[in-house]
């Protein structure tokens, strides 16, 4: 019986091979079946946007939406700015106090994909989870309309609150519905610490359990001040949330407890600088 042995194949060459196995192959630009969409300042993208963009998919097409205070609310038209990663910028205006969802919604309507991942200046994806995550969507069983991952953090900011530093930081991992199906009608809720995960619910869908994991940087804080004010930014928004809403909203005391925690530490640093 005669033996067949197959003709040798061209070989890619290590760097390409390694990137096709990471799913950071170079498509048509904005192929990748997921829209990134960030909200920012313009002075947070440009401190930090270049770190984020560098983290992510050559193909994706990323949607920045630039937020500033003004005295007329305006959204801009739709800039590109590069194809690789496909760059889309636009800049919203808004009078009064801030709210992430409406921001966050904003981008979400940027988005030509029906998979939209959210994700922040001080986040970093994983390279080799490119290829995962573009799986990941493309396999999604039926009645599924959000993907959840894991944020990990590195926190430095309890020695400002307990005024101990053990040299070693702390670490932790939170769970998130980090991407979500813009077909579920899904809007982001909350004028501060937004959420998604609960909407998506509401309107009958479930949350797929991923390891997708984000990397994120935004608790790494040496300026004792600076938290201040971030807290103070964030028990302000909260208390007006709680107050929009009202008790008979399904979500007052889950903002309610965020309210109590963010309060907490604000009262606690301006304890110790009394």
């Amino acid at each position: 019986m005669a033996i067949h042995i197959p003709a040798p194949q061209p070989q890619e060459d290590e760097l390409t091979a390694a990137k096709r196995a990471a799913g950071m192959e170079r498509g048509p630009a904005g192929s990748y079946p997921v829209s990134i969409c960030v909200i920012s300042t313009a002075e947070e993208f440009a401190a930090k946007g270049q770190g984020m963009l560098a983290s992510l998919p050559i193909d994706a097409e990323v949607n920045v939406l630039l937020n500033k205070q003004g005295t007329t609310e305006s959204l801009s038209e739709i800039d590109e700015l590069s194809e690789y990663p496909k760059l889309r910028v636009r800049e919203w205006t808004y009078v009064g106090p801030f709210s992430f969802a409406e921001a966050r919604n904003h981008a979400h309507d940027m988005a030509t994909h029906d998979w939209v991942m959210w994700l922040d200046t001080d986040e970093r994806m994983v390279y080799n989870q490119h290829g995962d995550i573009r799986q990941i969507v493309q396999n999604v069983p039926p009645g599924y309309g959000g993907i959840m991952g894991m944020q990990v953090s590195l926190r430095t900011i309890g020695r400002h609150v307990t005024g101990h530093d053990n040299g070693r930081g702390e670490y932790e991992a939170i769970g998130q519905c980090r991407i979500y199906r813009r077909s579920t009608g899904a809007r982001w809720f909350g004028r501060c610490h937004e959420q998604i995960a609960d909407i998506i619910e509401q309107a009958g869908f479930r949350l797929l359990p991923t390891d997708v994991t984000f990397v994120h940087g935004g608790y790494v804080i040496d300026d004792r001040q600076a938290l201040i004010r971030k807290l103070e930014r964030n028990t302000e928004l909260l208390l007006l949330q709680c107050v929009e809403m009202g008790k008979q909203h399904p979500m007052y005391y889950a903002y309610c407890e965020m309210l109590v925690r963010d309060m907490g530490g604000l009262i606690q640093l301006k304890k110790q600088g009394q």
